[in-house]
């Protein structure tokens, strides 16, 4: 994801565990696009399904342009439908950059 054969889905940062395991998937949204966050998850739910790995990533968009910051609230508003319909995806989240930077990924 993605591979030579299909590209489907480019995500911005794919983030393994020492194991090679998907662990996250980033996306770095610079344009305030309701629309895209939806298609971009469930693209990122499909591609982990057709990668048939036993972990279940999360996926994090980190927002760092002002008037995608004013319309955070919207967006996580729209991914709480997404969430319910990307079941190989451990989570889905929706940051500033300010809070990406503060998050520990392990």
């Amino acid at each position: 994801m993605p591979d030579k054969a299909r590209h489907r889905y480019q995500p911005d940062l794919l983030l393994r565990s020492r194991r090679g395991a998907l662990k996250y998937i980033i996306e770095v949204e610079n344009d305030p696009m309701r629309k895209a966050l939806v298609g971009a998850c469930v693209l990122a739910d499909y591609s982990v399904k057709a990668m048939r790995q036993r972990t279940r990533p999360a996926l994090i968009f980190v927002v760092y342009h002002e008037n995608g910051k004013k319309q955070i609230g919207n967006f996580r508003e729209k991914l709480v439908i997404a969430r319910k319909y990307c079941r190989n995806l451990s989570s889905i989240q929706v940051v500033t950059d300010d809070e990406f930077k503060e998050m520990r990924l392990r």
